[in-house]
């Protein structure tokens, strides 16, 4: 059997609380910035930077990643509504 379509949902939950919900999208934005964390801890143990770097670099990621992800689904489905 031959997967000839991917089946894109952002709806479906993965644990539904009532009043909060999680989803497969948010846990591999989760999982994604806790590894890209110990790789980059681990880089500057190893060239003996500043802790506080990046911890200042991973709040930029985090933000710049999550405000870019947010306007590239406005703009991508929904640029009709912003034009």
């Amino acid at each position: 059997m031959t997967l000839t379509y991917i089946h894109w949902n952002p709806d479906e939950k993965l644990i539904d609380f009532g009043f909060f919900a999680i989803r497969y999208y948010s846990i591999c934005f989760m999982l994604a910035f806790v590894a890209s964390y110990l790789v980059m801890r681990r880089q500057f143990d190893k060239y003996h930077f500043n802790m506080a770097l990046l911890d200042k670099l991973s709040t930029y990621v985090f933000l710049g990643t999550i405000i870019g992800a947010k306007l590239g689904h406005c703009f991508f489905y929904y640029l009709e509504y912003f034009l």
